[in-house]
């Protein structure tokens, strides 16, 4: 866990508190020390960001990399209105995220802003429990469980909470 988050820092600018994009530092190490390849495999990154804001920056970032593939959460279809997003179809875009991409290693940008409790106003403690288990389910299935999440935003005092319950269900039974 690292603070201040990453995921509005792009190559040349910094700016929303985010002064280095820590999931893109991470996905680029890895990338280099197995020669873009991870285990023999086709090396192909998926990254979920579950923040409330847009990680502009880790779009900028991987925009033109066919290796890696970045699903904002809330921005994924094209008709999306976040105020009108229910739980169950904020977890649902989670779930296709992972379902429609094919990755050998899963990366987490892990905002809880969209806590009831916080700015978004939108997810439970055990919302983010299933989550993590989605994701988790999802690495299992597609990359031998490759999995990573850095810590992005969340201000409201449950914090936490909020990281422990998407660390239960993202770390396994």
């Amino acid at each position: 866990m690292v603070r201040p988050p990453g995921h509005h820092a792009s190559a040349t600018t910094a700016w929303g508190m985010c002064y280095f994009n820590n999931v893109a530092v991470a996905v680029r190490k890895i990338e280099d020390r197995m020669d873009g390849k991870i285990e023999g495999r086709t090396g192909k990154v998926l990254i979920v960001d579950i923040d409330l804001h847009y990680g502009d920056g880790t779009a900028g970032i991987f925009r033109w990399d066919d290796g890696v593939k970045v699903a904002n959460i809330g921005a994924i279809d094209s008709g999306f209105d976040y105020l009108a997003l229910d739980p169950a179809g904020y977890i649902g875009q989670v779930e296709k995220a992972v379902a429609q991409s094919d990755f050998d290693l899963l990366a987490v940008s892990a905002g809880f802003d969209t806590y009831l409790l916080d700015w978004g106003g939108l997810l439970d403690l055990s919302d983010y429990r299933k989550i993590g288990r989605i994701l988790r389910e999802g690495a299992d299935e597609r990359c031998e469980g490759r999995r990573f999440a850095v810590l992005e935003g969340g201000y409201h005092q449950d914090l936490p909470l909020c990281i422990r319950s998407f660390v239960e269900g993202f770390g396994g039974p």
